[in-house]
C-alpha cells in the first residue's frame, strides 16, 4: 500500500514539475518537458494506466450491479446510452449557458457542486455505453490522444484553435 502511494505520489510529482516546464512560454522550456514526457511516458503510462483502468473497471462493475438490481439493462441499448449520453452532456452544458469565458471558471461552490453531478452522470452513461459495446475507455481515450498528436503537431498548432485541415 505505501509503495502504491509512494509510486503515485512521485507520478504526481513528475507530472506536476512537467505541466509547468510545459506550459511556460518559453518555447526551449516547452520542448524540454514535451521531450521529458516522452522518455518517462513508457514508465508513467504503465503503472498509471493500470492503476486508472483498475478504477475505471471498479466503477463500471459497480454501475452495472446498480442496474442490475433495479433491472435497468433492458433499457440500456447503445442506442439509448448514446442518446442519455447526449442528454447528460447537454445538462452540463447548461451550467455554462451565458457564462463568459472568465465566469465559467469560477464557479461558486452551489453551482459546482451542481456541475459536478453532471459530470458523474455523463461519466455513468460513457462507462455503461463503453461497457456495453466492449470498448476500455481508457485504451479509446489513448489512442486517440496519439492519433490527434499525429494530426496536430504541437509545432504547427500551438496557441491557434484551427482544424488540422486548416493549416
Amino acid at each position: 500500500m505505501i509503495a502504491v502511494r509512494t509510486e503515485y505520489v512521485r507520478h504526481w510529482l513528475i507530472t506536476e514539475i512537467l505541466a509547468k516546464l510545459l506550459f511556460r512560454r518559453d518555447y526551449l522550456y516547452s520542448r524540454f518537458a514535451a521531450n521529458l514526457i516522452i522518455i518517462l511516458s513508457g514508465e508513467m503510462n504503465v503503472s498509471s494506466q493500470t492503476a486508472l483502468s483498475k478504477t475505471v473497471r471498479d466503477l463500471t462493475r459497480r454501475i452495472r450491479e446498480f442496474n442490475k438490481v433495479r433491472d435497468w439493462e433492458k433499457f440500456h441499448s447503445p442506442k439509448n446510452l448514446a442518446m442519455a449520453l447526449c442528454a447528460e452532456s447537454a445538462e452540463l452544458l447548461e451550467h455554462f449557458l451565458w457564462l463568459s469565458e472568465k465566469q465559467s471558471r469560477m464557479p461558486d461552490r452551489t453551482k459546482l457542486n451542481q456541475i459536478e453531478e453532471e459530470v458523474g452522470d455523463v461519466m455513468i452513461h460513457l462507462l455503461n455505453l463503453a461497457d456495453k459495446l466492449g470498448i476500455d475507455p481508457i485504451k479509446a481515450a489513448n489512442d486517440k490522444i496519439r492519433k490527434n498528436e499525429i494530426k496536430y503537431p504541437a509545432d504547427r498548432v500551438r496557441g491557434k484553435a484551427l482544424k488540422y485541415s486548416e493549416y
